[in-house]
């Protein structure tokens, strides 16, 4: 349904229906942006109403930072080395790698990425892991946007890494009732591979060469994935308390659906975005009303009950319960 409606609403923001104030050729360097979570949490939907506008670009997944972050531990920058690794994520079947999605966009081709990123990177003097990363969005989508980055849920877990060598870098982080994020995770092909392979634990290997397509997809059980959910949650609210305030700001999928313009409000405040009211009005037509009727139909009590007690902690602290 929302990648349904996206093109719809570009096409009205291309029209200057959705427009705002800030047009891109008055615009200054952009930002780096992140929208993270437990993942099925709300981050495509956020996404979409985000992109709609015409001084963002959020592209999908990229999941290469943290793992490009960490092999690059010498006081010698190695260019060749982070495209190697920038290179080597893949989706959970292994049958694209997640740089091809963003350069396509771009318009480029995969083939000529190598060759042409580090000639983009040497005549930019991008010569660090943080000036890279960041070279790699500028390369793919310009620099016309207030905001540039990705919607990659797993980056929540490292924003204290990212935060260190992308200072200015911002994360929108999307929670959801984890007892109904729990039977969304059950069904999803991507995180039975991922659970069953050892995630979160695994927070950098899952992706990186093709490793994610080689686990095993027994069936999950709701307690699993309760487990998983607040697990991540937990550990993404003590990456939160370890980067500025300004850089960080907690959304409810629940209060992105059930009033989304003050919530878009709320995010366009924290983005200091220029105002548009148009923009704030958009969510009506993605939303779905009768949301928690049909999560709940999803579980039956003694299920709920279960869920509630196993994901306990995480449910307290978001005021789930």
């Amino acid at each position: 349904m929302i990648s349904s409606l996206a093109p719809k609403l570009k096409f009205y923001a291309a029209r200057g229906i959705l427009s705002c104030s800030l047009r891109k050729e008055e615009l200054n360097e952009p930002q780096l942006l992140f929208i993270v979570g437990t993942g099925r949490s709300g981050t495509n939907l956020c996404k979409a109403l985000l992109d709609v506008r015409p001084d963002i670009c959020i592209g999908t997944e990229t999941h290469f930072i943290p793992k490009l972050i960490a092999t690059q531990t010498s006081n010698e920058f190695e260019l060749g080395r982070f495209i190697d690794v920038l290179m080597n994520h893949w989706d959970s079947d292994g049958s694209y790698r997640w740089f091809e999605h963003h350069v396509l966009r771009a318009g480029r081709q995969p083939k000529k990425f190598r060759s042409d990123f580090e000639r983009f990177c040497f005549k930019n003097d991008f010569l660090s892991v943080g000036e890279c990363i960041y070279a790699f969005y500028i390369y793919c989508y310009g620099k016309h946007w207030s905001f540039i980055g990705d919607k990659t849920p797993q980056y929540g877990m490292h924003m204290a890494d990212i935060h260190r060598i992308l200072p200015k870098a911002k994360f929108l982080h999307l929670v959801r009732d984890g007892r109904y994020c729990a039977t969304s995770i059950q069904k999803h092909g991507g995180f039975i591979k991922m659970i069953n392979g050892g995630y979160p634990e695994k927070t950098m290997e899952y992706a990186y060469d093709n490793q994610q397509s080689k686990y095993p997809t027994e069936p999950l059980t709701l307690s699993q994935c309760i487990g998983f959910w607040q697990h991540v949650v937990l550990r993404i609210e003590e990456q939160a308390a370890l980067i500025p305030k300004e850089n960080y700001l907690r959304v409810r999928y629940e209060d992105l659906q059930m009033d989304s313009s003050r919530e878009l409000t709320r995010i366009g405040a924290f983005l200091q975005l220029s105002k548009s009211e148009l923009w704030t009005r958009v969510g009506p037509w993605i939303l779905d009303r009768g949301l928690r009727r049909k999560q709940e139909k999803r579980l039956e009590n003694k299920d709920f009950d279960e869920l509630t007690e196993a994901g306990s902690k995480a449910l307290k602290l978001l005021n789930y319960i």
